[in-house]
């Protein structure tokens, strides 16, 4: 039998598929009915395989036949990066239970209905999903069986992230600009320059929250422009430390450049790295408790240059097994696209790869990957 994380391994054979496929879409009236339907969604055999897909679902993947995807399980189909992790295929790693599409076919054949939140990465490694999914038992052909409902709703999370960043995150920094304004004609001409260099500095972050969300959208449009220049490796993360050692959210807490840091000359976008390795810098300081230290460096390693960032907190492993994906997040409903993006950037503009590792007793450390 082959080896599994999370669900069954065992599959049907595609000719038993095939034969009970023939038997059903040989009723007129159930072709009728499931090709009128608006709403894409699969028939799934006890081993959570793909039946009958009707025009909808097959409208959704861009395919013409449904013979393309017959006796696949959803994520097969859909094309997820987890389902080729194991050899049993969807819904055997370790990813996979942390999976709201697995684990709502699992609790639909069990005989209870049940709809959840499904995000994919898809097999390029950064594209992304954002999906409805329900659940509905049925018998069929002796056994229990899946209607399996999909709605791909990553606009609407799209537009639900887009208002939290511009009527949270940078109200929340254009107040905080305001109230240094409110103050000023109040203060003695000592206490007037300290508030204007915090103002300049609020305003800093308030023009970099925008452009970042500018950046995010275009990378996400396939609009983005790359400009490469000649890099200092040291001088950008000197850089990207002057920033975030002053930055609100490093109150409390310690920024630390480490001595080693290499300094050589690479080509890279400069805007793009700087913003990714500032994205690394803030997730890092966000997850410091106060006292905590981060540090931040880079090396080189055979042609290539590792930036990287560690700070001590423990990242939970079903935590860890969600990182990347677009909408998820430990901070909230709405949050998630810190390393969402930072991964966009890095692999599909940068030309490099993003890795991490999570330990009780040495923290976290991202590195981000290029070519030197």
């Amino acid at each position: 039998m082959q080896e599994t994380y999370f669900a069954p391994p065992e599959r049907t054979a595609i000719q038993d598929i095939q034969k009970f496929t023939s038997s059903i879409t040989s009723h007129p009236d159930f072709l009728l009915i499931a090709e009128k339907m608006p709403e894409p969604f699969v028939l799934l055999d006890k081993h959570r395989q793909i039946v009958f897909a009707n025009r909808a679902f097959l409208n959704l993947l861009n395919l013409e036949s449904p013979e393309l995807i017959q006796g696949l399980r959803v994520g097969e189909a859909v094309g997820c990066l987890r389902a080729k992790v194991m050899e049993a295929g969807c819904g055997t790693s370790e990813y996979c239970a942390t999976c709201g599409a697995v684990n709502a076919i699992l609790t639909g054949l069990k005989g209870t209905e049940n709809q959840q939140e499904c995000r994919i990465i898809l097999a390029d490694g950064v594209t992304s999903l954002d999906l409805e999914v329900k659940a509905s038992p049925m018998n069929g052909n002796g056994s229990q069986m899946v209607l399996f409902f999909v709605k791909d709703v990553s606009d609407k999370k799209r537009r639900s992230a887009l208002d939290r960043i511009f009527f949270h995150d940078i109200l929340n920094t254009a107040g905080g600009l305001k109230g240094v304004f409110d103050v000023l004609s109040f203060t003695t001409p000592e206490e007037k320059d300290e508030l204007l260099k915090m103002g300049a500095g609020i305003s800093e972050t308030l023009l970099d929250e925008i452009l970042a969300q500018k950046d995010l959208s275009a990378a996400e449009n396939n609009e983005l422009s790359v400009s490469k220049t000649e890099i200092d490796s040291l001088e950008l993360l000197q850089q990207v430390y002057e920033v975030y050692s002053k930055h609100p959210v490093s109150r409390n807490k310690s920024l630390k450049l480490d001595p080693h840091t290499v300094s050589i000359n690479i080509q890279s976008d400069k805007t793009l790295l700087k913003r990714v390795l500032g994205n690394l810098v803030k997730n890092a300081l966000e997850a410091s408790k106060t006292g905590d230290v981060v540090t931040l460096g880079a090396l080189k390693v055979k042609g290539e240059i590792t930036y990287w960032v560690h700070n001590p907190a423990f990242i939970p492993r079903n935590i860890q097994l969600q990182i990347f994906q677009r909408s998820f997040s430990t901070k909230g409903s709405g949050r998630g696209l810190g390393t969402y993006s930072i991964n966009l950037l890095t692999t599909k503009y940068l030309g490099g790869r993003v890795t991490f590792v999570s330990d009780e007793n040495t923290g976290t450390i991202f590195r981000i990957i290029l070519p030197a």
